[in-house]
């Protein structure tokens, strides 16, 4: 969901992968780039850099159990991820809240915008003033 240019995702948006992985962020021919978020179906949760879909730089990743991994990161969950970081761990075992997340939901296009394009081509198609 989100943005596209020429058949590939760009600029903002969200893809859900059918492993169970949400990646929100933004994208550049097709690949996310730069500061985003991934959630995962067993409550893993990563705020930081990407490139492509793998992570590429500093980040934040939470652990089900509420610990935290900060540094930075490199690689995926498929093939491996490399850390150089501080564990910060929980003072009590909980679950993840995406809501405390600094970034969920801002990074996908706006929602008054995703329908604009599409209806302002039919509109002028249609003769009718927007």
């Amino acid at each position: 969901m989100g943005s596209w240019s020429e058949d590939n995702k760009h600029g903002g948006g969200v893809v859900v992968t059918l492993d169970g992985y949400y990646f929100e962020g933004n994208f550049n021919s097709g690949k996310m780039i730069g500061k985003g978020l991934l959630m995962t179906e067993d409550n893993h949760v990563y705020e930081g850099e990407f490139s492509g879909f793998s992570f590429a730089g500093k980040g934040v990743l939470t652990l089900p159990n509420g610990d935290a991994l900060e540094g930075s990161f490199g690689g995926n969950f498929v093939e491996g991820v490399k850390v150089t970081g501080v564990l910060k761990k929980s003072t009590e075992h909980k679950e993840p809240n995406i809501n405390a997340t600094v970034s969920f939901g801002m990074l996908t296009y706006p929602a008054h915008e995703k329908w604009l394009e599409l209806f302002n081509q039919c509109y002028s198609a249609l003769g009718c003033s927007n």
